[in-house]
Order: structure tokens, then C-alpha cells, then sequence
């Protein structure tokens, strides 16, 4: 016979309660709540797909879904490209690309994550990049 280990279960619980109550809860509630015309306060009446139709036939939300589009294909595009283009600068075995590489990553290593209020650590953080960002 075999026996049943709860420490899994008791380690796991707390991060699906979490989950269950701060991000699968709204979206069921949301969806439920679409369903429905309601301003929050007062009695809630059933309207069905009602908002659906009078949402998909509205022409500045139709519009809206295309910008998003639009956005979406855009900045992953633009993201993966310079992120491949900096990769490649950084790789490639080229006269001056070695300048490039200490600025880039200097830049990075040296990036001013402190904020002022830190007192000595800030002077410290200063002292070894030689210059905030």
C-alpha cells in the first residue's frame, strides 16, 4: 500500500491559494460579470451577449484591437531585432567592436540601481562606475 506524502501538498497550497484568489478568481468574475448590465452599485440585470454585439459592431473598439495589433507586431519585431543586432556587435570579430563591447557592457554592470537615500552605499556604487547613470 502506498503511503501519501502531504509535505508536496502543504508546501504547494499557499501558491495555489494565491493563484486561485488573485488571478483565476477576477478572470471568472469578469467573464460572469460581462453578462450582465451592471454599474457596480445596485441591481444587476441580465443582459446575455447584448454587450458583445454592441462591443463588435462598435467601430473605435474594432479599431482598438487592430492598434494593439499593431503594437504587439511592432515592438516584438523591433525587440528582437536590436536584441539580435546588439548580439551581433557584441560577437562579431571586427576592428573597434571591442570598444563597443566594454561600453555595452559597462553599461550594463554599471548601471545605477541605488537610489541616493542609500548614503555610503551610493557613494561606493559611484566610486566604481565612475559615474551614475
Amino acid at each position: 500500500m502506498h503511503k501519501i506524502r502531504l509535505s508536496p501538498y502543504l508546501f504547494t497550497a499557499p501558491a495555489v491559494l494565491l493563484f486561485l484568489f488573485t488571478i483565476l478568481l477576477p478572470i471568472v468574475m469578469t467573464f460572469v460579470f460581462s453578462f450582465y448590465d451592471w454599474n457596480g452599485f445596485g441591481v444587476m440585470k441580465f443582459t446575455g451577449f447584448d454587450n458583445y454585439v454592441r462591443a463588435f459592431h462598435d467601430h473605435i473598439y474594432l479599431l482598438s484591437y487592430w492598434h494593439i495589433l499593431i503594437y504587439i507586431v511592432l515592438t516584438i519585431f523591433l525587440e528582437v531585432f536590436v536584441g539580435l543586432l546588439l548580439a551581433g556587435l557584441i560577437t562579431v570579430k571586427l576592428r573597434g567592436t571591442s570598444l563597443f563591447r566594454v561600453a555595452f557592457l559597462r553599461r550594463l554592470c554599471c548601471r545605477c540601481w541605488l537610489p541616493p537615500s542609500c548614503g555610503g552605499l551610493y557613494i561606493m556604487q559611484i566610486s566604481v562606475c565612475l559615474m551614475p547613470y
